[in-house]
């Protein structure tokens, strides 16, 4: 049975890379009959959303690819709000700008869709594939290992259920993303957190998959101890805003 989804993308400051992971989607589009693309421009300071606007012009696909700008920086999880808003299909799924997550993923986690189920990746699961250029072997091990840190906090604080809830790639029914959505407080990084706890508190069951992830480069958004102090307060926030029923 055919399935449509809606493949939501936030970008923010990506010209150096969107047209590489434009002209990857549109290889997967080719093939693809019920697949859709939302790009959301987070307010990028750079060419980003006028780099966007141009491919999706003279691309084949251009019906099945949609860019919304957001007037100001919202954040991840306000960028993917939008592109939810924007989307009519049956499934919804977002992931990074620079298609870390490849897109052979989508049709390993389309398989596993099914009623009451939030499909998160896994990149620790021994059957998770990670591709790694060698001068970034570095970089990739000091992010592991905050990674594991974290979600070792999170799985005291908050719940065990994932123990990769940052992992950016996650698939579901587009009714349980919108009720979801709705509920959340996080806008920034920690918007993954708290989108999968609220999950959690909703009945959803959380299951992690094994993904094929690379990293070709050490460009990112993220600040390593700024951000990381501000999800730490966001976690304790979030159990915070639970004791007091706010996610009910």
């Amino acid at each position: 049975m055919k399935r449509s989804l809606t493949l939501i993308i936030p970008c923010y400051n990506e010209a150096d890379q969107i047209g590489a992971s434009f002209a990857e989607i549109e290889d997967y589009l080719a093939a693809k009959d019920d697949i859709y693309v939302n790009f959301v421009d987070d307010k990028s300071t750079d060419d980003t959303p006028e780099i966007i606007r141009n491919l999706i012009s003279g691309s084949t696909y251009k019906e099945k690819i949609t860019l919304i700008q957001n007037p100001r920086n919202i954040g991840k999880g306000g960028a993917i709000l939008a592109g939810l808003k924007e989307a009519n299909t049956e499934y919804i799924c977002f992931t990074d700008a620079d298609l870390a997550y490849q897109l052979v993923n989508v049709d390993n986690f389309m398989e596993h869709l099914s009623p009451n189920v939030l499909l998160v990746a896994n990149r620790p699961h021994r059957d998770s594939t990670c591709l790694i250029k060698p001068r970034l072997l570095g970089v990739v091990f000091m992010r592991h290992l905050m990674s594991r840190a974290f979600n070792a906090l999170v799985g005291l604080i908050l719940f065990q259920d994932i123990n990769d809830v940052q992992a950016g790639f996650k698939m579901g029914a587009i009714e349980d993303f919108r009720d979801l959505t709705s509920r959340t407080s996080k806008l920034g990084f920690s918007f993954d957190m708290e989108f999968l706890y609220i999950a959690k508190r909703s009945g959803l069951e959380l299951r992690g998959l094994p993904v094929t992830y690379r990293y070709t480069t050490n460009k990112s958004s993220v600040n390593f101890f700024s951000d990381s102090v501000r999800m730490f307060f966001d976690l304790i926030d979030i159990k915070i805003r639970s004791l007091m029923g706010r996610y009910e």
